[in-house]
């Protein structure tokens, strides 16, 4: 039987988890349904993040780190980081080679050499695997990410890669399930406290002028129900502090930092109206 040599597997793989089309990969023959890491792996394959060839996910095989710097890419991107410039010049990794840009999308995770060098080729290690993920944590406010507890080892093999993408991801998703459905029924509510300040303002001007057909003390009561409003606002949106933009996978809704930023600015201005309207309303 010929064998196939190591570097050109290696190769292969690496050029598999760059390309983003293909079928789902949840069929890989070499993770059986017994296996506990079965289910991150199929979300990673089905995400497109890792690829199969030939139906084997080759779970044991060793990553090198042209392959770590087309994943982490991925990732990034995913993620919503912001693109940056390599600090300093690619020494051995040529504008026109196949992993070149995905080297220098994640400069800023994976490390190079001293000498500016990014040993594509060689074997990504578990430190540098370590400090990679906690800073992709640490830009992307994915607070909580802790080191996935396993067996140590010098080198990191694609099961091992696949633990470490899947806990991220699993701080995503709670990241999501934090910021995206409070800030929907937020933005629908700020709507509706812009036109009750905007009637309250009516009938504060009316009440000035003697026409308002309220009560004083009612509409004083309206207005602290506002504030208690506003204030609440404020809490909710300190809470869902985050600093990427986020995108479920299903699309059904982006939210970036501006858009909390811009929440935030509203309620600053509610809060001004609220004064003012205490002023008018004699409280």
């Amino acid at each position: 039987m010929r064998r196939i040599p190591l570097p050109f597997v290696m190769m292969l793989l690496a050029l598999a988890t760059l390309l983003q089309a293909g079928r789902p990969s949840s069929s890989c023959k070499d993770v059986p349904p017994t296996d506990p890491d079965r289910p991150v792996i199929v979300r990673l394959l089905d995400d497109g993040v890792l690829k199969t060839i030939d139906g084997q996910f080759f779970p044991e095989k060793r990553v090198d780190r042209y392959q770590a710097a087309v994943t982490f890419a991925w990732l990034m991107d995913r993620l919503g980081l912001e693109k940056r410039p390599a600090a300093t010049a690619l020494a051995d990794v040529p504008k026109d080679h196949w992993a070149h840009d995905a080297v220098v999308r994640t400069c800023p995770v994976l490390d190079l050499g001293i000498d500016g060098r990014f040993d594509g080729p060689g074997l990504l290690s578990r430190p540098q695997l370590d400090s990679a993920c906690r800073r992709l944590a640490a830009a992307a406010c994915l607070t909580g990410f802790e080191i996935p507890p396993g067996p140590g080892g010098a080198v990191v093999s694609r099961r091992v890669l696949a633990r470490y993408l899947g806990a991220l991801l699993v701080r995503h998703d709670a990241l999501i399930a934090r910021v995206l459905t409070p800030m929907a029924a937020l933005q629908t509510s700020v709507i509706e406290t812009a036109d009750e300040l905007a009637a309250l303002n009516t009938a504060a001007i009316q009440h000035q002028e003697g026409k308002s057909p309220s009560p004083l003390a009612k509409l004083q009561q309206q207005l602290r129900t506002v504030e208690e409003t506003v204030s609440r606002y404020r809490r909710d949106l300190a809470a869902m502090e985050f600093c990427i933009t986020l995108r479920p996978a299903d699309g059904s809704m982006v939210v970036s930092p501006q858009d909390r930023n811009n929440l935030l600015t509203l309620v600053t201005e509610f809060q001004e109206e609220i004064e003012a309207l205490r002023k008018k309303l004699r409280m």
